[in-house]
């Protein structure tokens, strides 16, 4: 599993200047790992080796091409499986995070924007403080060329971005497992992580048993 980056740890970082350029590694991180996730879940697909499937896969730079190559290779080894579904509302996520309207377009081709704006300050022995806005925002140049949409993403914006791919990536991370099971190539390795998904979700969604003095839910 690649590694996640710490949200957390970047909320924490008291300068806002170093604080807004780590969520922007953090996005494009975290971007990246879907990509890789999706690379694997094509290779379960296709039963392809790495080294041929990367040279098919990574042809493209175009994140649309990558994502119909693995939609179409993985809707094929599920053809009649009842977890299509859920791997269709799976690529709509990812089309919806990693296509034209997500945040990694903007952030890859555009400069880091700073603002300054002066307030009242919550220390007595100041009377003013400067506050700094740092944002991403579409190339003017573009926008008045009718290239672009007009597009701005602050902090709060890419945060929330950024917890949303992540949350994406974990999602996949057991896809290439059920599609080997699907197409009859499970790997040893993927039998305890099977069945772990498996009893979480039997136990999904069980409310847990009344007390002595509580009436069950109606």
């Amino acid at each position: 599993m690649d590694d996640i980056p710490d949200l957390s740890a970047i909320d924490e970082v008291a300068d806002p200047t170093i604080r807004f350029y780590a969520i922007i590694g953090a996005c494009i991180t975290a971007v990246s790992g879907v990509e890789r996730a999706l690379f694997r879940c094509y290779v379960a697909a296709t039963g392809l080796p790495e080294k041929e499937a990367a040279t098919i896969f990574y042809r493209s730079v175009l994140f649309k091409r990558k994502r119909h190559l693995v939609d179409t290779a993985v809707r094929g080894s599920l053809t009649g499986d009842p977890r299509l579904g859920r791997w269709s509302e799976m690529i709509r996520r990812a089309q919806a995070l990693l296509g034209p309207e997500g945040s990694r377009n903007l952030l890859g081709h555009n400069v880091v924007g700073t603002e300054y704006a002066f307030a009242e300050s919550d220390d007595p022995s100041e009377e003013i403080k400067i506050v700094v806005d740092h944002h991403v925002s579409q190339n003017p140049d573009q926008v008045s060329a009718g290239m672009r949409s007009a597009r701005r993403e602050e902090f709060d914006g890419l945060a929330e971005y950024t917890r949303s791919v992540i949350g994406l990536s974990l999602s996949l991370n057991n896809w290439p497992l059920l599609i080997r099971e699907a197409c009859g190539r499970s790997l040893p390795s993927d039998a305890p992580v099977l069945e772990a998904a498996r009893l979480r979700r039997r136990t999904r969604g069980k409310s847990p048993p009344p007390t002595p003095d509580e009436d069950p839910p109606p």
